[in-house]
């Protein structure tokens, strides 16, 4: 298959290939490949993608106990932010609201600067600062999600595009 000839060059993009096609697969609706891909990404490579994504699944899944197991793996591997404000999310899914809060402080301690942050971590970020009742955070967050889309739809010299041919 072109994944095995692909992990034959280069064996350690095996996790990242796994944990996309778990990705696809859940966008496609086939939850249970989606995990057993996770599953197998998390068995080949040292990544915390895989983990978060079969903690999101599995809390979805309303499987709260696995997700925390394999969020306690992410978090163990890397503290970062989207982790804790994963867990707080499942936190205040069981009812445990100090267990959230403190997992909302630790997404505080383990985030940088909005500017430095990837958009998939300004998400965490604000989806965090609203589960907090934070609306500073949450604005904040919200008007730098709102300058890079801005940026993004800025147009660009268009370069490469043919003259309109007038008849």
């Amino acid at each position: 298959s072109l994944l095995k000839k692909a992990l034959q060059e280069d064996p350690s993009s095996g996790g990242e290939a796994l944990n996309l096609m778990g990705y696809y697969a859940g966008e496609m609706g086939d939850r249970e490949r989606e995990e057993k891909f996770y599953r197998e990404a998390i068995m080949t490579g040292d990544g915390t993608a895989p983990l978060f994504n079969l903690a999101l699944l599995l809390h979805r899944q309303g499987k709260e106990d696995e997700a925390l197991d394999a969020l306690a793996m992410a978090i163990e591997r890397n503290p970062e932010g989207p982790s804790f404000g994963l867990r707080a999310k499942i936190h205040k899914a069981c009812k445990q609201e100090e267990k959230m809060a403190q997992d909302l402080r630790e997404v505080e301690v383990h985030s940088g600067e909005l500017k430095a942050m990837s958009d998939w971590e300004l998400g965490w970020r604000a989806d965090a600062a609203v589960l907090a009742n934070d609306e500073a955070a949450a604005q904040a967050a919200r008007e730098e999600q709102q300058r890079r889309c801005r940026r993004r739809t800025e147009v660009a010299p268009q370069q490469g595009v043919l003259p309109v041919m007038e008849s």
